[in-house]
């Protein structure tokens, strides 16, 4: 399966009741511009069953902000508006990386007494590539040190062994 998305946002006139920063959200796509999904099975002989399944993202947003000036004058008439971040760039103009996970398993079933008694040997493996993309950061401000601060990770490639037991 392969999705291909897009989103573009816009503003309608007169939406918005402060236009400051508008123009970074205009036309922007902040959804996921593709997602490929492939998985399947396959029964081998001897009671062997092989199976995967390969998902492949595109990177979410990453929406950048600095640090504002705080209250501000909002006009004759007008309260103040508080501005305690204000974006920099588009909010689609940084993704993080896309993720491609394999992930695949193998499984044997064992039968005793005529099938009534049954051993399923199971061995999966997960993100058999070993891919380690960074998926988000300690803070998106980069008024702030915490901005290159990596707080998630895809996890490393994880092998599997288990046994289900049938009587």
């Amino acid at each position: 399966a392969l999705t291909i998305q897009t989103n573009d946002d816009f503003l309608p006139v007169g939406s918005v009741t402060n236009p400051t920063g508008a123009e970074f959200v205009q036309g922007t796509n902040e959804e996921v511009r593709y997602l490929f999904k492939l998985n399947g099975s396959y029964q081998l002989g001897w009671g062997i069953t092989a199976s995967g399944n390969f998902n492949w993202n595109d990177g979410d947003i990453r929406i950048r902000t600095i640090n504002g000036p705080g209250n501000v004058f909002g006009g004759v008439g007008q309260g103040q508006i508080t501005y305690n971040t204000l974006n920099y760039l588009p909010r689609d103009a940084e993704r993080f990386g896309s993720t491609a996970l394999l992930d695949a398993g193998v499984q044997k079933v064992f039968s005793f007494a005529g099938g009534r008694y049954r051993i399923k040997a199971m061995f999966d493996g997960f993100n058999l590539l070993n891919i380690a993309t960074v998926q988000s950061y300690t803070s998106n401000n980069a008024s702030l040190s915490t901005s290159s601060q990596v707080s998630n990770v895809v996890p490393p490639r994880v092998f599997r062994f288990g046994a289900q037991i049938s009587f």
